[in-house]
């Protein structure tokens, strides 16, 4: 029974690989994370419909023709699973998706107008910052919440730069901003994917090399007899 290795570009990510009639593979990947922006679209709307739901729910416990301990509570305690629920779904809806494509020559970025093109011959590579407004963020949340000392009721104002990182296309040492990436983990997932593709890329150019190049494949070997002179 044979058995199925594991494409290291399974899962997400999603990946496609192309061939061209060279035998040379192309990768398509289909970059999506949520950024910050819109997370806090997300969680604004999701605080708002845990409202509207906690006002449902208190006018509904008024109205039941014969009200017990359970559906009261129940009703009264809706706003918090909405909440969650809402969140949680808005997070996979909202995310942005961005795509890049590794040819043989090439790193492509592609955008609604127009696409980023770079030579993969050049040195390059892929890396991560922390958002440049991050600092910027963090002085006015501090600012805050030093005005608001003992109301201990309110809740820190949400870092949303801070946990926001800049996925960059190193292309002879300058930074070209793939796409903006909310939370560390899922920033570093697609930061492995690419550079597992450019590995694997490296690694497929340096075979090909090799089977391609004749003085490899006919190089002159201990007592092997000459072969034919031709010539005038």
């Amino acid at each position: 029974m044979a058995t199925k290795v594991r494409s290291p570009f399974d899962g997400k990510p999603r990946t496609t690989e192309t061939k061209d009639e060279a035998g040379r593979s192309s990768y398509t990947v289909a970059l999506r994370a949520l950024t910050p922006l819109r997370a806090e679209i997300a969680d604004k709307i999701s605080l708002l419909t845990s409202v509207v739901v906690g006002f449902g729910g208190v006018w509904f416990s008024f109205h039941l023709e014969t009200p017990n301990i359970y559906e009261v509570g129940a009703l009264l305690g809706s706003p918090l699973p909405a909440y969650w629920v809402a969140r949680l779904s808005l997070y996979c809806i909202m995310q942005k998706t961005k795509r890049v494509v590794f040819t043989p020559e090439h790193f492509i970025i592609e955008n609604l107008v127009r696409d980023k093109t770079f030579d993969r011959n050049l040195p390059y590579g892929f890396a991560l910052y922390n958002h440049d407004r991050a600092e910027r963020e963090e002085e006015v949340a501090s600012f805050r919440e030093g005005k608001r000392t003992g109301w201990w009721w309110l809740r820190p104002p949400k870092r949303y730069l801070g946990s926001s990182y800049h996925l960059s296309f190193q292309y002879l040492d300058q930074r070209n901003i793939i796409m903006t990436v909310y939370r560390y983990k899922h920033a570093q997932r697609l930061l492995a994917r690419l550079n597992a593709i450019k590995r694997v890329l490296e690694t497929e150019a340096k075979g090909i090399e090799e089977v391609s190049s004749p003085a490899r494949d006919w190089m002159d070997q201990p007592g092997e007899l000459p072969g034919p002179v031709t010539g005038g």
